[in-house]
């Protein structure tokens, strides 16, 4: 067991940061007790996460297929890693924003080109 001494959660997980707060976590044994700092505790700055710039930037270029695509990919990563980083990352509605252009620009991409293209007799 593993205890924030800047938040106060109790963590399981033993990643050695705090899955509240992001900050490095002191272990604790059983039955002490843990005392935290009085003084004010900086904050960590979140960070943009750079695919999910990447994802909404393909995503406007979307007009093109292969920039659809990789929006698509790069959206799904971004936002896996952003879960995953406990706050210490953002940019969840860029990289949502990313998804939604590219599925939008590969559906129009079937709709208009592909599906007239396919000969129904």
């Amino acid at each position: 067991m593993t205890y924030c001494a800047s938040c106060g959660t109790t963590n399981t997980s033993d990643a050695g940061y705090c899955e509240k707060c992001g900050q490095p976590l002191a272990a604790v044994a059983l039955g002490e007790t843990a005392t935290v700092a009085a003084g004010p505790v900086p904050a960590v700055a979140a960070r943009t996460n750079s695919l999910a710039v990447a994802s909404l930037l393909l995503g406007l270029l979307s007009l093109f297929v292969p920039f659809a695509i990789l929006a698509v990919i790069l959206g799904h990563v971004a936002r896996s890693q952003i879960r995953k980083s406990a706050g210490r990352q953002k940019g969840a509605g860029m990289a949502m924003a990313g998804l939604i252009l590219g599925y939008l620009a590969l559906g129009f991409f079937l709709i208009v080109v592909v599906l007239p293209s396919l000969n129904w007799h």
